[in-house]
């Protein structure tokens, strides 16, 4: 049984995001370091480049749970998946791209399949650790 149309989308979405996210994380350590490398000061700009270095931590955090949304996304773990690319979608730069992929994930079937099979082990342990106590 294959994966329905939202999933699939939700995937390709993220995924082309974390790869624009890569490309442009690589052009900002580039300009990053042509900028210092012509600057003679470290004095002159010395707060723009600590912001263009915080700026790249954060992005590298974001891309990071990119990823691992990514990675339980295709491991069929789509509420899990949606939840990492969201919290990466708000990481700045906001991602608009990865926002509509995690929405899409959200509400495709297989998000509610997992819960609802979740929701039943829970259930069916509750039960189990109920009637041991009688007993």
């Amino acid at each position: 049984m294959g994966i329905s149309t939202e999933a699939e989308i939700g995937k390709i979405l993220v995924l082309v995001d974390i790869v624009l996210g890569i490309l442009g994380l690589v052009a900002l350590l580039f300009g990053f370091s042509i900028g210092m490398s012509f600057m003679q000061s470290l004095n002159a700009h010395g707060t723009l480049y600590g912001l263009l270095a915080f700026y790249s931590v954060v992005n590298v955090v974001g891309l990071a749970l990119a990823g691992m949304g990514f990675k339980e996304a295709t491991d069929g773990d789509y509420k899990k998946g949606w939840t990492y690319s969201i919290v990466a979608s708000f990481l700045p730069p906001f991602r608009v791209i990865m926002f509509i992929g995690a929405i899409l994930m959200l509400v495709s079937p297989e998000a509610s399949k997992k819960t609802a099979a979740r929701t039943t082990m829970a259930r069916a342990k509750s039960v189990g650790k109920k009637t041991r106590k009688k007993k």
